[in-house]
């Protein structure tokens, strides 16, 4: 074969492992943790540590880590870093918007949903009335579970 006619002249330079350094890190609880607390246990920086605030902000809260994912400037590898670190807590503290007042720009908001989504939620309210139950969303075209489940931790019916 033609590696075993110029192994000869081949030479692979041997490299050195240098095994990964193993960072530290903390619980934090997502909807309490200021954004000292974010950098320090979790080891990120202070513009990711803000971009979880701002997007907690305009959620309301996390009702799951996975919310994460959304947040601009969080990679996939820093999110599979932090994620067993993540905690939300008892979400019952929490006040809930009602789903048959909001608007299609406030729904697009959330990790789960696009601006189409939002807008087929809003199509089936007009279509129907005000929803009256979770079953009712549940029957919206592409509307997955994790997202329902998304929606009902933060609205109500």
């Amino acid at each position: 074969s033609t590696f075993h006619s110029l192994k000869s002249y081949l030479y692979v330079t041997p490299t050195r492992h240098h095994p990964k350094k193993k960072i530290n890190r903390q619980s934090v609880n997502l909807n309490l943790a200021t954004q000292g607390e974010l950098e320090k246990k979790l080891k990120i920086s202070a513009k990711q540590a803000r971009s979880i605030l701002k997007y907690r902000k305009i959620l309301g809260f996390y009702s799951h880590p996975r919310q994460l994912q959304a947040v601009y400037g969080i990679s996939s590898y820093t999110y599979q870093q932090i994620f067993p670190f993540l905690k939300v807590g008892d979400l019952s503290f929490y006040s809930r918007k009602d789903l048959n007042q909001v608007q299609s720009w406030t729904l697009s908001r959330y990790a789960c949903m696009d601006k189409i989504l939002a807008e087929a939620i809003l199509h089936a309210r007009k279509k129907q009335g005000k929803f009256t139950s979770w079953d009712q969303v549940k029957r919206i075209p592409h509307l997955s579970n994790r997202c329902l489940s998304e929606l009902k931790a933060h609205f109500f019916i």
